[in-house]
């Protein structure tokens, strides 16, 4: 077994100046079907640290959490998988119905990733050239998949989406049975599942070949996120915008003003309650309905996280609302002494990284570190403990019940 609980004697040294620090992982919460690779499928309320030599001994770059599935990509772009194998997503050289420790991506020994991505039945991978390889479940009678190939068929192995091929995609993200990519120039593609207008095209139709959103030709976008049934834009301006469902106020921008039945928006649409002529996007994060970004200040010179949506109902905030129209939150106490360099956001909750790696966890979940299920409202400290100290987090990723973190070893 790779892995032990991080104890309090646990040594971590400085790099030298000018030399890149080596980044281990950190993991914890919800552990079925193996997805915090830690050789069994244990819950864990407490960090564990995951050894380098799950990596071949290589420093970690990113790392990404699903529903129920981990992933983390090396320095040299070496993709490692694990967690559940349904619909193949660990790829044909596993049989079995999930791997509870790192398994190396064979498919990708000759390819850098830059991103992986997960959706409800299937995986997209960003290569550092700038293509996309996606595979799992294609799509079926009543549900579109979003593998983007021209059609509903599943696909065992990685296979490149070759609409892209002409094209450099910048970014890719990937919710409930739909994608959308980000493309040298701005431009902005979807495709999968069309209901609630996930896809902001204009319509609810599933698309099983990426379709171009009209909108981002006068309006470039530089990065997407996908929540469950919507998306979310930040614009090479800086801006903010998103589309989809919005039953839970997920997009930020109040409730929705529609003719349909459901709450929702097929078109993208600006984030209210944020001034962007002072504040830049500088990432933003989707949950299963609740949306999170992180903003600079730029008369202040200081970072803020603003947070919409709902976790358990429409009525339910992570902070305090700040605009009571737009049901957009930004937490003002205790994030206001820290420079906020990374977030993200689970199913219920949400989680926040300082410049000096300090990590704050917020939400109703057994996996902000308390050793319990809670219902925290505004970020809390990860605080040391007699079983372990916090090293130094530099970034973060929330799935559905579990949390992985990089930090400086």
């Amino acid at each position: 077994r790779s892995s032990h609980f991080l104890p309090i004697s646990c040594s971590f040294s400085t790099a030298a100046v000018g030399e890149a620090s080596q980044k281990g992982l950190l993991i914890w919460g919800e552990g079925k079907n193996g997805k915090l690779g830690l050789g069994d499928s244990d819950r864990q309320d407490y960090p564990c640290i995951l050894e380098s030599d799950s990596f071949g001994g290589e420093s970690l770059r990113s790392i990404k959490c699903g529903a129920d599935n981990t992933a983390a990509i090396t320095e040299s772009g070496k993709l490692y998988m694990w967690g559940s194998n349904k619909n193949g997503l660990l790829g044909t050289e596993i049989e079995a119905d999930y791997k509870d420790t790192p398994h190396f991506m064979e498919a990708f020994r000759n390819i850098p990733v830059a991103k992986v991505e997960f959706g409800d039945a299937a995986a997209i991978v960003l290569t550092e050239a700038g293509q996309l390889y996606s595979w799992g479940w294609g799509g079926g009678f009543m549900t579109a998949g979003c593998l983007g190939h021209g059609n509903w068929e599943s696909k065992k192995d990685p296979t490149l989406i070759e609409f892209f091929n002409d094209i450099k995609v910048l970014d890719v993200a990937v919710g409930g049975y739909h994608a959308s990519a980000v493309v040298e120039g701005g431009n902005v593609f979807s495709w999968g599942k069309g209901a609630y207008g996930r896809l902001g095209v204009g319509s609810s139709s599933d698309q099983h070949t990426p379709t171009q959103i009209p909108f981002f030709e006068f309006q470039p976008a530089k990065s997407v996120t996908a929540g469950d049934t919507f998306c979310s834009v930040i614009t090479e301006s800086g801006s903010v915008y998103s589309w989809g469902a919005n039953d839970s106020l997920q997009l930020g921008i109040g409730p929705s003003i529609t003719l349909d039945v459901q709450s929702m928006e097929s078109d993208p649409r600006h984030i209210k309650g944020i001034n962007f002529d002072v504040k830049e996007a500088l990432k933003v994060e989707a949950g299963n309905n609740h949306g999170l970004c992180l903003v600079k200040d730029t008369d202040l010179n200081r970072t803020e996280v603003y947070e919409w949506g709902a976790h358990r109902s429409a009525a339910a905030r992570l902070v305090e609302t700040l605009d009571d129209v737009y049901g957009v939150a930004k937490d003002t106490e205790s994030l206001y002494d820290f420079n906020i360099i990374d977030i993200s956001a689970g199913k219920n909750f949400a989680a926040a990284v300082a410049e000096t790696g300090e990590m704050f966890t917020w939400g109703d979940s057994r996996c902000l570190g308390v050793g319990e299920k809670v219902w925290v409202k505004s970020p809390i400290m990860f605080a040391q403990r007699e079983e372990f100290e916090f090293p130094k987090i530099v970034k973060v990723s929330c799935g559905k019940e579990h949390i992985a973190a990089l930090f400086e070893m």
